[in-house]
């Protein structure tokens, strides 16, 4: 065998192995414990995570940074499949900073809605779940079922504010002007819609983004290589040991949470 072809399989062995084998130690910041590849602290290791996944501790909280706003992470849950856990994709439960649980006064900083994500944050954040919660300042009052009125937690002199959840466009009214948009915790839709709670506050909304929602992560798949060896296997853009449930199944829809 020719020496060239030789060190390009011996490169292309030992780049699929540091790409999947990290041995830096986990971190904790706060109530989050196993801060692993792909994410870091801020100031940590460069080789031990994904420059896209950095976190910030501060005051002894786990902060996440997007091109939007900053955000109180609550938790870190990879995804797993037949026991396997694969912490390339997962979810993170994430709270806006200018909610404070409890001060009913307290709204988000940020709005954090699909069109408002940039490039970067749409390769490493492929969806969030909640439930929407609109708030609106409107002329005239409006009656609806969907439109919780926010006072006196919120007010907005010379409007009606409320809030308004899962709400479309054709469901805002035209005297109403949208000041807000952000997710809530899942539960506060089932809350809103079961006929065994026909009635709910904004107290009830605001605890629910009090609560926080989740961002699904994925970490961005960038070819490099177009074999691998040794027991490794090309997995679109990395080379990977084999797994039944990476190749039987994608994970973004068959796998389930550890947490």
């Amino acid at each position: 065998m020719e020496p060239f072809p030789l060190l390009l399989i011996i490169q292309a062995v030992i780049s699929c192995y540091a790409r999947n084998n990290h041995p830096c130690n986990p971190s904790t910041c706060g109530e989050v414990g196993n801060i692993r590849y792909p994410f870091r602290l801020k100031d940590e290791l460069k080789g031990c995570s994904d420059w896209r996944f950095e976190l910030a501790c501060e005051d002894n909280r786990t902060m996440l940074y997007s091109s939007n706003g900053r955000y109180l992470v609550k938790s870190i849950c990879p995804y797993s499949c037949r026991g396997s856990i694969d912490w390339d994709s997962g979810h993170m439960e994430v709270v806006d900073v200018g909610l404070q649980e409890g001060n009913y006064s307290s709204l988000p900083l940020h709005q954090l809605m699909p069109p408002n994500f940039s490039d970067e944050d749409h390769e490493r954040f492929f969806s969030s779940y909640g439930t929407k919660v609109t708030i609106v300042s409107c002329s005239k009052q409006v009656r609806s079922r969907l439109y919780v009125n926010t006072e006196p937690c919120i007010v907005m002199e010379g409007y009606y504010s409320y809030a308004v959840i899962f709400a479309w466009a054709s469901n805002i009214e035209d005297s109403c002007t949208i000041t807000r948009s952000i997710y809530a915790a899942e539960y506060l839709l089932y809350k809103a819609f079961s006929w065994e709670n026909p009635t709910i506050s904004y107290n009830d909304i605001h605890n629910a983004m009090a609560d926080g929602f989740n961002f699904t992560y994925s970490v961005p798949q960038m070819k490099t290589y177009d074999l691998c060896f040794l027991g490794l296997r090309y997995l679109g853009s990395r080379c990977t040991s084999y797994d039944y449930c990476k190749y039987a199944f994608p994970l973004r829809y068959f796998t389930r949470s550890i947490c």
